[in-house]
This record gives structure tokens, C-alpha cells and sequence, in this order.
């Protein structure tokens, strides 16, 4: 952890007045990059819809 805090610039004190505990730090982290990848998720699959407007959409696109 204390790599992470170097690395970003951040004193581990100020994450853990935040966080409450190091789980919490990373617990934030996994549901930051969960989010961030669902929402990429959900843009491709809205450009999948668009391009097969009429067409069922093929199973390797969804996939």
C-alpha cells in the first residue's frame, strides 16, 4: 500500500481518515475500475445495436 500511496502522491493517513482501512482503499479501486469497465461494456454494445438496427446481432459481437 505504502507503494501505492508514493506512487500517487498521497500520504497513507489521508486515505485511511478516508477509506477506514486498507480493504476500503482497495474495495473503492475494484469498484472504480469495475464501473469505468462497465461503462465500456455498455458503449460497445450500443454501437453493436446501432450497426445491426435490423438484424439480430451476431453471437462474436456480443461476445
Amino acid at each position: 500500500m505504502r507503494d501505492i500511496h508514493a506512487l500517487l502522491g498521497v500520504r497513507v493517513s489521508l486515505s485511511y481518515y478516508h477509506f477506514g482501512s486498507e480493504e476500503a482503499v482497495l474495495q473503492a479501486a475494484v469498484d472504480r475500475r469495475a464501473e469505468e469497465h462497465m461503462q465500456d461494456m455498455l458503449g460497445s454494445l450500443r454501437h453493436s445495436l446501432t450497426m445491426y438496427a435490423h438484424d439480430p446481432l451476431p453471437l462474436d459481437v456480443l461476445v
